[in-house]
């Protein structure tokens, strides 16, 4: 089965933001979260796809916010997985300094899903 939008990589994950609204700040700062590792923040639930172009998180729509997120491969100075408590982090870093953070199972597959695009050749 082809991936959506060009993807040469998908995966399940969230995006994890600041609360916008007051039901996602109510939600960010319940006590379960602070078992997440995630306490005050909310993580939007979605799919990681990895084009030839660039990475982009795109949410689902039951989600309260529909915030997507679209960074060009060329403006990734880094990529770091790590762990905060139970979540599974992607730590991206643009060259602007920009740090977004997503939770997905699959790191290391995503990083090698960027590092493949990165070097192929674009036509």
């Amino acid at each position: 089965m082809p991936h959506p939008h060009g993807a040469t990589h998908t995966s399940a994950g969230n995006l994890v933001t600041d609360p916008a609204s007051g039901l996602e700040k109510l939600l960010a700062y319940q006590p379960l979260q602070a078992l997440t590792g995630l306490y005050g923040k909310i993580s939007l639930g979605g799919h990681i796809h990895v084009t030839p172009n660039e990475l982009a998180f795109i949410p689902h729509s039951l989600n309260a916010t529909h915030t997507e997120l679209h960074i060009p491969l060329d403006h990734i100075t880094g990529l770091r997985p790590h762990r905060r408590l139970a979540a599974a982090l992607l730590t991206v870093t643009t060259q602007t300094g920009h740090e977004f953070n997503l939770v997905s199972w699959k790191r290391q597959a995503i990083i090698d899903a960027v590092n493949q695009a990165r070097s192929t050749p674009r036509s």
